[in-house]
């Protein structure tokens, strides 16, 4: 808590104990820029986990400092998981036959089931 000298309304000065507002070099509660910067840099994080959280993209790549920055990387990891998507459907298809397979043309098995 800091002390300041403020004036009020009628131009009278008074010591009043501000709690929260003014930090101790007399700036904002995060201290004048730094307040504004910090409250960007936390939206920034905000958002960039929030992109991270979305489905159908890559979570580890999505990186950035900057909104431009995230959004960039949000397409590099929505490729990549395009990317990884088609290549594990591909590996699907490839071990599932398609259909029923042939019947074979008897032998020995059914030889035995007579009615």
């Amino acid at each position: 808590m800091s002390e300041k000298e403020i004036t009020d309304s009628e131009g009278r000065e008074s010591d009043v104990a501000v709690a929260g507002v003014v930090g101790e070099d007399g700036q904002g509660e995060a201290g004048g820029h730094d307040g504004a910067a910090g409250m960007l840099a936390r939206a920034v994080t905000k958002f960039r986990e929030a992109m991270a959280g979305a489905q159908g993209l890559v979570p580890e790549l999505v990186r950035g400092e900057t909104i431009e920055e995230i959004e960039a990387s949000v397409e590099v990891a929505r490729r990549a998981y395009e990317a990884i998507s088609r290549k594990l459907a591909e590996a699907h298809e490839a071990q599932v036959p398609v259909g029923n397979p042939a019947r074979s043309a008897g032998g020995m098995a059914g030889a035995g089931l007579a009615p």
